[in-house]
C-alpha cells in the first residue's frame, strides 16, 4: 500500500489523513448527520468554487450514522461493537438489497395509468426506504452506517450481527409493507458480505454488489431447490433470495429453517453453547449433502455415519443430531448459514 496515497479514494495524494476532496466529502457526512443543521451553503461544497449552492437538509437526506457526541465512529469501532465483550468475532457487515423486478413491476402494473398513481407508488416506496428504515435504525440497530437508503434500494455498513439481523427484519417489515393487492408479488433481494473492519470498504462495497447480483439471478422450484438457469421456467420461484458466506437461498426457506433451528438450539442448550468443534465438523457435514444432491459420490453419501459418530459421548450433541438430521439433507444450505452465523457469535475471541 502507498502511504502518501489517500486511504479513501487511493488515487490522490493526502494532505493530513485525507486528500482535499475526500476531506471535504468527510467533513460535508458530518454536517449532514448534524441535527442543528438545516440548510448547507457554498462553506460546505468548497469542491465546487464555481457554482452557488444551497441544500435544505431533510430528513431524508440526514439518514442514520452511529456517533459518540458529535464524532462518527470508524468502521474499526463499529465493528467492536458486534458480538459481546467475551465471545463473538468482531467484524462488519456490509449488506446491499434492492427490489426485484421493478422495471417489469412498473410495465406491468396500473402505477403508470396516471400521474397520481405514480406519485403516490414512488413516493411510498422511497418513504419506505429512506425514512422507514432511517427510523428502525436509529431506534434498533444503533450501529449501522447508513451510505444510501432510498429509491427502491439500500447500502448499508455496520456490526456484522446487526446487519444480519436487520436483514431479516427489514425484509419482513418489506413483505408487510407490500401486502396489498396491487404490490403483494414486489420481493427484495439482499447481498451481504462479513470480513474483519481492516478490509478495504471499496472491496467489501463490490464483493457486495456481487452478492447482491447473485441473489438477483436466483431462481427454484416449490420446495426451494435452486435451479441451473436451463431448469429455470416462468411457473419458477425466482430472485427473493439473499447471498451471504458464499451461498444464496431464497427468503422463505431461510427464514423458515433459521427460526426451527433458532428454536431447537435454545432449547437443548438454554443456558451453556455448544462445542464449536463439533458444530464446524456439522458444517463440513452440510456441505457434503449440499454436494450429494448435486451429484452422488459415495464419500458425500456418508455424512449421516460422520454426523453419528461425532456425538458418540455427549448426549445435547445425540439430541441435537436427531432433530438436526432432516435439515442437512433437505436443506444443507439454509442450515449452513444459521450455524455459520450461531458459530460466529459465539466463538471465543
Amino acid at each position: 500500500t502507498n502511504k502518501t496515497l489517500c486511504p479513501i479514494c487511493n488515487i490522490r495524494k493526502k494532505e493530513e489523513e485525507y486528500c482535499k476532496i475526500c476531506n471535504s466529502f468527510v467533513e460535508l457526512g458530518k454536517k449532514l448527520t448534524n441535527r442543528n443543521v438545516f440548510y448547507l451553503g457554498n462553506d460546505e461544497f468548497d469542491i465546487f468554487t464555481d457554482a452557488q449552492l444551497e441544500i435544505k437538509v431533510t430528513k431524508q437526506i440526514k439518514s442514520y450514522i452511529p456517533k459518540n457526541g458529535n464524532t462518527p465512529f470508524t468502521l474499526e469501532e463499529i465493528a467492536n461493537f458486534s458480538g459481546d465483550e467475551e465471545k463473538g468475532i468482531k467484524a462488519l457487515g456490509v449488506l446491499k438489497a434492492d427490489v426485484d423486478g421493478m422495471g417489469n413491476f412498473i410495465k406491468d402494473s396500473d402505477v403508470t395509468d396516471s400521474f397520481d398513481n405514480f406519485e403516490i407508488f414512488s413516493k411510498g416506496l422511497d418513504g419506505f426506504f429512506s425514512l422507514y428504515v432511517v427510523d428502525i435504525l436509529r431506534k434498533k440497530y444503533r450501529n449501522i452506517y447508513t451510505i444510501f437508503t432510498g429509491g427502491d434500494d439500500l447500502f448499508l455498513v455496520g456490526a456484522w450481527d446487526e446487519i444480519l439481523s436487520f436483514s431479516r427484519d427489514i425484509r419482513e417489515k418489506f413483505r408487510e409493507f407490500v401486502k396489498n393487492k396491487s404490490t403483494k408479488h414486489l420481493t427484495i433481494s439482499f447481498g451481504i458480505v462479513v470480513a474483519k473492519p481492516s478490509v478495504p470498504i471499496k472491496y467489501l462495497a463490490d464483493v457486495s454488489e456481487e452478492n447482491l447480483e447473485e441473489a438477483k439471478e436466483f431462481c427454484c422450484d416449490s420446495n426451494y431447490k435452486k435451479l441451473k438457469k436451463s431448469e429455470c421456467k416462468e411457473d419458477s420461484y425466482k430472485k427473493d433470495a439473499i447471498c451471504m458466506f458464499d451461498e444464496v437461498v431464497n427468503w422463505n426457506s431461510y427464514i423458515e429453517v433459521f427460526k426451527e433451528l433458532d428454536t431447537i438450539f435454545k432449547e437443548i442448550k438454554k443456558d451453556d453453547d455448544f462445542d464449536t468443534t463439533y458444530l464446524y465438523r456439522i458444517l463440513a457435514i452440510c456441505d457434503m449433502s449440499k454436494k450429494l444432491q448435486e451429484k452422488f459420490s459415495l464419500e458425500n453419501s456418508l455424512w449421516r455415519s460422520k454426523l453419528v459418530y461425532l456425538a458418540r459421548d455427549d448426549k445435547d450433541e445425540q439430541k441435537l443430531n436427531e432433530k438436526i438430521v432432516s435439515f442437512i439433507e433437505n436443506k444443507p444450505i439454509e442450515t449452513k448459514l444459521f450455524l455459520v452465523e450461531y458459530i460466529y457469535k459465539r466463538r471465543k475471541i
